[in-house]
């Protein structure tokens, strides 16, 4: 359902299915980039000179970029040209208490930033709409998925049905162990035991919401890549720690189509 493709001698990940659109710029990349988050800690211009090679080898301005300052939660943003570049160049004017981020509009690019987090990307294709919300523990139990599905209807009428989502790289119930008292506040069928522990399934938690709202399964794309097993291609928090950088996840309308 994802390809692995090459940019400049760089990895992306995208959905095989959405290459077809030729409005439609997208992908989630791997540590080849490297670290794409002003939050983390590390240099702001190894940061910015980072986002840059990213932005010239997809053709697209960073002053373009938006992104929020993720916290974990559902609240969602809407985006018009007027938002352009928030987040871009300082973590200190991305979009405050932000987690997901939707748009109509054309040269604007939706941005978020992941390691191990579950990143769910949005599509209408005839309206051509594009969101995208980052979806931890918190935001998957909070239903920022459907919370997106509904935002979708409230501001641009577009049906469930109508909707495609793509479920990408991040952690898998392979290594996403959880204590107690996470585990009880899911369904039983998403939190598996093994000899280790408790390890929770937000992928399966994420499409089951999807589901109840009215997005079909055949507009579901999931990756089913564990950011946290693939130490080569992505980083990861649970095994890096706070030395973890930060892959991005992409989406752009392009002019003209």
């Amino acid at each position: 359902m994802w390809n692995r493709v090459t940019e400049q001698g760089f990895v992306l990940w995208r959905v095989k299915a959405w290459e077809e659109y030729s409005w439609l710029v997208h992908g989630f990349t791997t540590r080849d980039w490297g670290n794409l988050a002003l939050h983390t800690g590390d240099s702001q211009g190894v940061i910015i000179d980072n986002r840059k090679k990213l932005s010239n080898a997809l053709g697209i301005e960073l002053a373009s970029w938006v992104t929020g300052s993720q916290v974990h939660g559902t609240n969602i943003q809407q985006i018009s040209h007027l938002e352009r570049g928030r987040g871009a160049f300082s973590q200190d004017s991305a979009l405050q208490d932000t987690d997901g981020l939707i748009t109509d509009q054309t040269n604007v690019l939706l941005a978020s930033f992941y390691a191990d987090c579950v990143p769910l990307l949005f599509i209408e294709p005839q309206r051509k709409i594009i969101a995208m919300a980052h979806a931890g523990w918190r935001g998957t139990l909070g239903q920022i998925d459907a919370n997106m599905v509904k935002q979708f209807h409230k501001l641009y009428q577009v049906e469930p049905k109508e909707i495609e989502v793509a479920i990408g790289p991040s952690i898998g119930p392979c290594c996403y162990q959880v204590g107690q008292e996470v585990a009880e506040k899911f369904n039983e069928d998403l939190v598996l035991q093994k000899e280790e522990g408790l390890f929770l399934d937000l992928w399966q938690a994420n499409a089951q919401q999807l589901f109840k709202l009215g997005v079909i399964p055949e507009h579901l794309f999931v990756a089913n890549i564990c950011t946290r097993c693939y130490a080569q291609d992505f980083f990861s928090y649970r095994r890096e720690q706070l030395k973890a950088g930060r892959m991005a996840a992409l989406l752009y309308k392009r002019e003209g189509f």
